[in-house]
């Protein structure tokens, strides 16, 4: 009996076989390719050289989010999956979906579709509950949006200071 589901849509091919999920999907102007492998109580993601490890036990949820990228190539619509531990409520990046297609309404792409059903297959798996959020809050983003704030006050500074010396 053959149970492999297989995605595919505009550059973005997902095989979920057995106990993996094969993904390769657009990354700009080329592709990604990325696995994760399923064990009794963990989850290995890998990616080039970079490996991840979760432990099942430690999983409180998935959330996901939408994003647009823009490239030479044209719109890249890109499905960001986070994890959030029991240990920590702060979600760290997981693994990323992305299409080759117009943005509509986030709910309403490609992308949004095949990671749905990617963590609907975990989720089923491993009894792990996931959620689509609008905007994700980390600890990453929070520190990115801290450095734009801090450049902009100084800015405005040094251009205060410079028309006042000038």
């Amino acid at each position: 009996m053959n149970t492999d589901i297989i995605l595919d849509h505009n550059g973005c091919k997902v095989k979920i076989s057995g106990d993996n999920i094969y993904c390769e999907h657009p990354h700009g102007a080329s592709t990604t390719n990325w696995q994760i492998t399923f064990l009794p109580d963990q989850l290995i993601y890998t990616q080039k050289k970079e490996r991840k490890i979760l432990q099942i036990a430690s999983i409180k949820e998935f959330q996901y989010e939408m994003d647009e990228l823009g490239n030479k190539s044209g719109m890249s619509i890109a499905a960001l999956v986070y994890v959030v531990s029991r240990s920590d409520d702060d979600p760290k990046r997981f693994f990323i979906i992305g299409t080759r297609e117009q943005f509509t309404y986030n709910n309403q792409t490609q992308a949004y579709f095949i990671c749905t059903e990617v963590l609907q297959y975990i989720g089923q798996r491993y009894q792990i509950p996931f959620t689509y959020k609008l905007s994700i809050d980390t600890k990453e983003k929070d520190n990115r949006i801290g450095w734009i704030i801090l450049f902009f006050i100084l800015f405005w500074i040094l251009l205060y200071y410079r028309m006042k010396l000038g």
